[in-house]
């Protein structure tokens, strides 16, 4: 589209404190995100962006993938 591309990092952690979620009480999550800056091509956005993590915990892992319009 012509525009900027930037890159954000995600680190996070959660811990459930009054009970817990699939055998674990804390989860921890790594990924990263690619946004591409549109808006003088697209009307009704600013940013498109792809993203994507991995979390682990106690027994239990994972990932999540992510598209998000900003505008």
């Amino acid at each position: 589209f012509g525009g900027e591309l930037f890159w954000r990092a995600t680190l996070g952690y959660r811990h459930f404190l009054e009970s817990d979620l699939f055998g674990t009480n804390a989860l921890f999550q790594i990924g990263g995100a690619l946004e591409l800056d549109v808006e003088e091509t697209l009307p009704l956005a600013s940013r498109i962006s792809l993203s994507g993590a991995f979390f682990f915990g106690e027994d239990v892992t994972g990932w999540s993938f992510g598209v998000g319009f900003s505008f």
